[in-house]
This record gives structure tokens, sequence and C-alpha cells, in this order.
């Protein structure tokens, strides 16, 4: 669990949203107590599939994404899944972390920010406008 949490550099509450428990039960984890045999089958496929991933991907941004269907499901639908047996999570998780992979990339070079924020409006927002006029 441990491994998890740092490289996907994720807070307890996050874990607990990850694995479809509450903040106790992962505390309770971190105090002694063993996880139900199926999440802890998951935690060793989840930990297997991280390090197989290419080092150009950036596993932290992994929380930002997990919510978004691709192909019909979520990252975290899949994970909380109880129907899969283990090698079909094993197979459906590789899967799905290289659907997710493109939105995962390290971000590289100079970033430059184009717009100003202004309020809840973007100044590139109002340039559109006027430009209109």
């Amino acid at each position: 669990m441990d491994e998890i949490k740092t490289d996907l550099t994720l807070s307890i509450t996050q874990l607990a949203e990850l694995f479809g428990v509450t903040r106790k039960t992962v505390y309770d984890w971190y105090e002694g107590t063993t996880p139900r045999h199926g999440i802890t089958s998951r935690m060793n496929i989840l930990v297997d599939a991280l390090k197989s991933m290419p080092s150009e991907v950036d596993l932290p941004r992994l929380k930002t994404v997990w919510n978004i269907p691709v192909s019909e499901k979520s990252f975290r639908s899949i994970f909380s899944d109880e129907i899969l047996d283990e090698l079909s999570f094993r197979t459906t998780i590789d899967k799905k972390l290289y659907e997710l992979s493109p939105r995962l990339a390290k971000k590289t070079g100079f970033q430059r920010k184009t717009s100003v924020q202004l309020g809840k409006a973007h100044l590139a927002e109002f340039d559109k406008h006027t430009d209109a006029i």
C-alpha cells in the first residue's frame, strides 16, 4: 500500500477512494489490520502494473484521470469491479493504464501561460469576443 501511495502521491483520502473503502479502513490497515484478500491481490497487481509503466508516464497524474471513462469504463470502476477474477483484473488494469497513458505523459519543455485569469473568465475569452465585434 505504501508503494502505491508513494508512486501515485496519494493522500489517505485518495487511497480510500481508490480502494472503495473509508479513510478509517485505510488507517486500520496502517495499524496492522489485514485488508480483504481481494483488495490485497488488487494492490499487488496494481504495484506490478505501475512498475511496468514506461518512464515517460507521470504516475501521480493518474488520480486526475482515474474517474474519466475511456472505452466505457474508468480506471476506478475497473478497480472496484469485484466480478473480475485475478487474471481478468490484471489484464484489464494493464489495458486501462495503456489507454490512459497519453493523458499521463510528463510535461516537457518550457510551459508558458497563454491567458490571464480574471475571476472565472480568461483574458483569451475577452480577446475572442472583441475580435468578433
